[in-house]
């Protein structure tokens, strides 16, 4: 091969951040002639020539002859990049984003777990060019600064900065199983076993690759990346380059893919962490969270914000290709897309489920904005913490709408970094690490791709940690294959038991909704076909049960008598146990037969809900009367209808004189704090009258009157025994 000619200069390019550290980096692009699509050493000694005309440039990407084109034909070139080093200073320095700070605070904490280990490995069936692919990796490396970074942090300030390492040679690792019977499974492990082998975040490159050969047809590629360089969508970037540059590489191209730089978006960020969208987006952000969201599932203990490292802690939904596609038809044809279904769905598991009207849930968006930062690789991605309102009566179509609403709000403000929502919620003091402790991400992966001679499939891998309660990833990487969902939990958060039992209300919420959108979250059925044969079958088997012949007050009291210190009432902090009860039962009824209480005698019960409420009722029982409920929350106009209808002899109140001038003339009031005053009682003594019978009032119920005058219904003992 014929030594390359550099055609002409185009432009260099020196970051303001090298000169701040004391340090010279000078990029220099060149065109380059005949067909290498390579710049090795001696073509960048070639290129020194140039360096008088460099040296004048300082990184001023709108200077023109950042621009220049070929001199003989005018036409525009993809350029060939390589870097000339400084050789007493040959590293830069640069500020973490917002993004990757949270990263590496959350793995500082997780030292030495692969919690933030991203990427995916490629099935390649064919001829593979082993040479080629180790130089397209190697030129990854060359060009993709990010890949070649570490992160250093000062012990004296806590400064965490990150520094582009000179480039290096890469020995793309080649594992040969093709003598081995096993060769498949052998390969598997030894994809897990690479993939879960954690970084050190002070050494680069924090990114690895490895090909595993099964036969001479069939090999396993391997890319495993740390979270700090790259997102989900840089992974997929970076291996676009790679298989760009293989392809062009045996195709003798002089074209490379274009490699944006990471550090152009740090830049960005650190401008906008000193602007006023900065302050606008905190503002956003305080109004959304005025208060800490509740806790979904509370950890079992303090160790929870250890993450486990060991086995596995995840369960896999699967859903069906067909009913996958059915549900991207529905929800396009509501305007909506396969996010806010899904996200309905978890909102409506753990509404149901959970019992909580008010869910937060993480979910990761790209934040990426323009061509330039989405063929990017790097780590762009932030987290929107959601909170999902649902309501029994809300239709789901309609959950759907208001999900879909509350995104397109916060996708204005997602560049603000989650860690500036928990400082501002003081989130630590609380114990938490975080405001949500649910997450929910969709992959989009391309599910093949071709490289000269060969094709692929590509199957995303995930580490199988969770930094939360749970975790659900799905990958719709197929347009053939069902879609899978990881459920990855922490264990001391919840049980696989639980995690199983929240896979299989996903599931069941997923049938209805596709068959119903338009079904209230409360009619949504979440029990499986066992839990209702269950309860149609064995719960509805058993010897048959004679009824107790006695009345409620026999039976209170009976059981005053065997287990005394059995807790009978709670409200609140309060609490009574059934001998408690009874005293104080006995003595209300004394003081009610002073009163001339006894059988069909209507008593007023004008009381709130708490402990007072039940004594009352249960005194009234006992002392054979009925009772006449009055509730302090309706108007006084009601009540004094109510009073002048059923004209009872005695009203029972908690505050003396509180129904005063509501009852009729010649009602007598009776208040809980008047019994002390009543002569004779003995709150151990057992009623001397003859117990109430089963044709006896209970007690008298009006109707709310929506429809006229309220009405009287009268209760008897048997009705209600």
């Amino acid at each position: 091969m014929t030594k390359p000619r550099v055609v002409a200069l185009v432009g260099t390019n020196r970051q303001s951040n090298f000169a701040e550290h004391g340090r010279s980096h000078v990029a220099v692009r060149v065109a380059i002639g005949d067909a290498c699509p390579h710049v090795d050493e001696q073509t960048a000694e070639g290129a020194g020539e140039h360096m008088p005309e460099a040296a004048q440039l300082r990184g001023n990407r709108s200077d023109p002859k950042y621009h220049l084109k070929d001199k003989q034909d005018e036409r525009p070139h993809k350029f060939a990049h390589f870097t000339l080093w400084n050789q007493e200073l040959n590293m830069a320095d640069f500020p973490l984003s917002p993004q990757q700070l949270d990263v590496y605070m959350d793995q500082s904490i997780h030292e030495g777990v692969p919690l933030y280990n991203i990427g995916c490995y490629l099935d390649i069936k064919g001829t593979l060019d082993f040479p080629a692919l180790q130089k397209a990796v190697q030129l990854a490396f060359d060009r993709q600064e990010v890949l070649r970074v570490a992160f250093e942090r000062d012990e004296e300030t806590a400064a965490v900065t990150q520094r582009v390492q000179e480039r290096f040679v890469y020995e793309l690792p080649l594992i040969d199983l093709s003598d081995r019977s096993d060769a498949q499974a052998q390969a598997s492990s030894q994809l897990r076993e690479r993939f879960l082998t954690p970084f050190d975040t002070r050494v680069s490159p924090l990114c690895d690759f490895a090909l595993i050969r099964i036969t001479e047809s069939r090999h396993y590629f391997l890319a495993r990346v740390h979270h700090l360089i790259a997102d989900g969508h840089g992974v997929q970037q970076l291996l676009v380059f790679i298989q760009e540059t293989y392809n062009g590489l045996l195709k003798h191209d002089t074209e490379l893919p274009l490699a944006p730089s990471y550090f152009d978006f740090v830049r960005k960020q650190q401008a906008y962490l000193a602007s006023k969208h900065f302050e606008a987006d905190r503002r956003y952000w305080q109004q959304r969270f005025p208060k800490i969201p509740p806790v979904l599932f509370p950890p079992k203990s303090r160790s929870h914000a250890q993450v486990r490292q060991g086995d596995t802690h995840r369960v896999v939904w699967t859903i069906p290709r067909g009913d996958y596609n059915a549900m991207k038809r529905v929800v396009a044809g509501m305007g909506l897309s396969e996010v806010h279904f899904l996200l309905a769905i978890i909102s409506l598991t753990c509404f149901r489920l959970l019992d909580q009207p008010s869910v937060c849930i993480g979910v990761p968006v790209r934040n990426r904005i323009g061509a330039q930062e989405k063929a990017t690789v790097g780590m762009f991605a932030s987290m929107l913490p959601l909170v999902v309102d649902c309501t029994f009566d809300q239709p789901f179509s309609m959950l759907m709408a208001a999900i879909a609403a509350r995104l397109r709000s916060d996708y204005r403000h997602q560049n603000f970094p989650i860690s500036e929502i928990h400082r501002g919620l003081n989130l630590a003091s609380g114990g938490r690490a975080r405001i949500y402790d649910l997450m929910f991400s969709l992959v989009h992966f391309e599910a093949d791709g071709a490289l000269r001679g060969a094709r692929y499939d590509v199957f995303p891998l995930f580490s199988g940690l969770a930094n939360t309660a749970l975790m659900i990833y799905m990958v719709d990487h197929s347009e053939e294959a069902s879609v899978q969902a990881e459920l990855v939990f922490n264990p001391d958060a919840l049980q696989r038991a639980d995690v199983q039992n929240i896979r299989d209300r996903l599931a069941l919420a997923f049938t209805q909704a596709l068959q119903r959108p338009e079904l209230p979250l409360g009619e949504f059925s979440l029990l499986t076909t066992n839990e209702q044969e269950r309860i149609l079958q064995d719960f509805g088997r058993g010897p048959m049960l004679s009824p107790d012949p006695r009345l409620i007050p026999e039976r209170v009291a009976a059981h005053a008598v065997s287990q005394p210190e059995a807790l009978a009432v709670v409200y609140e902090n309060e609490n009574l146990t059934f001998g408690m009860l009874a005293r104080r039962v006995n003595s209300l009824a004394q003081a009610l037969r002073a009163l001339g209480v006894g059988p069909d005698v209507l008593v007023g019960l004008h009381v709130h809900r708490g402990l007072d409420m039940i004594v009352g009722i249960l005194g009234i029982l006992t002392a054979g009367g009925a009772f006449v409920p009055l509730d302090p929350a309706q108007p006084a106009a009601r009540l004094s209808m109510l009073l002048d209808e059923a004209r009872p002899p005695v009203v029972l109140c908690e505050v003396p004189g509180a129904m005063a001038n509501l009852v009729p003339n010649g009602t007598r009031i009776l208040s809980f704090d008047d019994l002390d005053a009543v002569d004779g009682l003995n709150a151990d003594a057992s009623i001397s009258a003859p117990a109430p019978s089963p044709s006896d009032l209970a007690y008298l119920l009006y109707t709310s009157g929506s429809t006229g005058t309220p009405k009287g219904v009268l209760i008897e003992h048997r009705d209600r025994k």
